[in-house]
Formats: structure tokens, C-alpha cells, sequence
């Protein structure tokens, strides 16, 4: 049977780490800090997520989720839309490819992402329209972005 007075072996090594090697609780982050950027360096570029394939997975996410709401509200706060836009004017390429290929609710995330919206007040609603008009921006100033 144990003294109650006995300390751990545990109890031993926090304290060693904390009072004689004067490891604060600060400096535990900053190690662990220093910890995560050397996994990132060491990382092969192989393995390291492009912006398309973290924008094309975040887009399917969306799209199966959404893919039954009519609100374009729900539709253009679901969370895998709002880290579209969080990636930034880097994703505006890859938003104006897949208009392209489709009519994807992507007005809010364009208008927020470059300032401005190129769609007149008679077209706001007629999605093809809309597209259309954000295509034309695109040609316009696809050099700009």
C-alpha cells in the first residue's frame, strides 16, 4: 500500500519539466508550434492539398448538401461555400471554369470574392442570365484577378 504523501512517477516528470527544465505552459506552445512546422516542411509538395482539389472537394460537399434547398440563403451560408470563399480570389478561376460546365449558385461567393456584380437588376433571378453576365465580367477581366 502506497503512502498518501508518495508522488507519481507522472507527477516526478511534470514537475521536473515544468520547474527545473523552466518549460511554461507558453513555451509547451511554442514547442508544439515549432513541432507542426517542421511536419509541414517535411511534407512532400505531393502531399500537400492545391487549392483546385481543396476547391473541388469543398464544391462537392456543397453541392450534395444543398442539392435540395431552395433557399439561397441556406445555400450560400452552408459551411463548405462560406471556406470557398474563405480560400479567397485564388478560387475565382476555378468558380468561373465550372460555370462553365454548370449553373451553380456561385453569384454571392463572386460578388463577395471580387467586389462587384456585373448582373443588371432586370436579370437578378434568371440564373442562365445571371451566369451569362458573369461570364462576359470574366472575359473582361480574367487578366485583372
Amino acid at each position: 500500500m502506497s503512502c498518501p504523501c508518495s508522488i507519481s512517477t507522472v507527477d516526478i516528470e511534470h514537475n521536473f519539466d515544468s520547474e527545473y527544465l523552466g518549460i511554461g505552459e507558453e513555451s509547451k506552445i511554442i514547442q508544439e508550434s515549432i513541432e507542426e512546422a517542421e511536419e509541414h516542411f517535411l511534407r512532400p509538395i505531393s502531399r500537400q492539398e492545391s487549392p483546385r482539389i481543396k476547391f473541388n472537394q469543398l464544391k462537392q460537399e456543397w453541392i450534395e448538401a444543398t442539392r435540395t434547398l431552395s433557399s439561397i440563403s441556406d445555400i450560400c451560408m452552408h459551411p463548405a461555400y462560406q471556406r470557398i470563399i474563405a480560400m479567397g480570389t485564388t478560387v475565382i478561376p476555378f468558380i468561373m471554369r465550372d460555370m462553365l460546365d454548370s449553373y451553380n449558385h456561385w453569384f454571392w461567393a463572386l460578388k463577395s470574392l471580387t467586389g462587384v456584380d456585373p448582373v443588371p437588376p432586370s436579370k437578378r433571378g434568371k440564373i442562365k442570365e445571371m451566369t451569362i453576365e458573369w461570364k462576359k465580367w470574366w472575359l473582361n477581366n480574367e487578366n485583372n484577378i
